[in-house]
């Protein structure tokens, strides 16, 4: 199944100033904050504000220098959503999203470093769809959609089997240890919030350690530094529910270092599969209501799978202006 990216390119660069350049609170130790390297307003890269839609305001600069994992990301665009009257978000509750965060390391097959015969370093790094089937499992788990290893167009192994697969995002004792995660979520705009961060380290100090690389060290000093200074190479398992209200402009935007799927009622949404730096996915409900099975006023699963699988930074972050169905008192 291809991926579902609905958004044109005007629409999404309209959409993206609604992420973009927000100054940072104190929520934003978990990223509500704008794209830059440093989560303060806007990054060396972001561009100025746009045109503020009705009944918006005008968007500050954006960015996404990524200056944490040393690698330059998009450049932000300012500006509101076009066309909004910018009462959405307010009218919001400030939902509960609860999640199950699974800790690996290298001596996982599908984890840091992935060897040397299959995706070594920066050779296979880029977006890889199609990793997982369409439709979720019985089980609400993704399924990896190849009988064996999954092999990407460049030839490069990207999943070692299903077996492999199956337990990131399951509790296997001996492979992986877990713990419960509640995101904060805080507006990102006049109709859009958002939860995760472009720097998001939850078990820091947690679970297995810090120390990630064990079977497999490498000779470089910078891994070795970012290893030590942080616990990565994880996975993050989030289930909620959500009324679709129809022709509301309701979308998803992601970005992710590295895989994340989205499942909308079952249906795979956004494919931001593989081992790639941080990457942009995108949705919109009306576009794809008929795809998904979308009925205006109905409750709806909203399912997100996501992985880092390597060092040198993670990033997860969601903006959005779905009415979830759990919400704080």
């Amino acid at each position: 199944m291809a991926t579902t990216k609905y958004l044109s390119i005007m629409s999404l660069v309209t959409l993206l100033a609604c992420t973009s350049g927000s100054k940072k609170t104190e929520a934003d130790d978990e990223g509500s904050g704008g794209a830059g390297g440093a989560l303060e307003e806007g990054g060396n890269d972001g561009q100025t504000g746009g045109k503020a839609g009705a009944g918006g305001k005008a968007g500050s600069s954006g960015g996404s220098a990524g200056a944490a994992a040393g690698t330059q990301g998009s450049a932000g665009m300012g500006g509101a959503m076009a066309g909004q009257d910018g009462t959405m978000a307010e009218a919001m509750c400030e939902p509960i999203l609860e999640a199950t965060i699974r800790d690996f390391n290298d001596r996982h097959p599908d984890f840091e470093p992935l060897q040397t015969e299959d995706c070594l370093m920066m050779q296979c790094w880029g977006e890889t769809l199609g990793i997982v089937k369409p439709i979720l499992g019985s089980d609400k788990k993704p399924e990896l959609s190849s009988a064996g290893a999954f092999v990407d167009k460049g030839g490069y192994r990207q999943v070692t089997s299903p077996q492999s697969f199956s337990q990131w995002f399951r509790d296997v004792s001996g492979v992986n240890m877990k713990t419960t995660h509640t995101f904060a979520t805080a507006p990102r705009s006049k109709t859009l919030y958002g939860f995760g961060a472009e720097n998001f380290f939850p078990i820091d100090n947690m679970l297995m350690g810090n120390t990630d690389l064990i079977e497999r060290p490498i000779d470089d000093a910078a891994l070795t530094m970012a290893d030590a200074a942080h616990n990565q190479l994880m996975t993050i398992e989030l289930h909620a529910e959500f009324i679709y209200q129809g022709n509301k402009g309701e979308i998803v935007i992601a970005e992710s270092d590295d895989d994340l799927w989205l499942f909308i009622n079952g249906k795979l949404a956004i494919d931001n599969g593989g081992v790639h730096p941080l990457m942009l996915g995108s949705v919109s409900l009306d576009n794809a209501a008929e795809m998904l099975g979308l009925e205006p006023g109905k409750t709806y699963a909203f399912d997100l799978f996501y992985a880092d699988r390597k060092l040198y930074g993670t990033t997860l972050r969601v903006g959005t202006n779905l009415m979830f169905t759990t919400c704080k008192k």
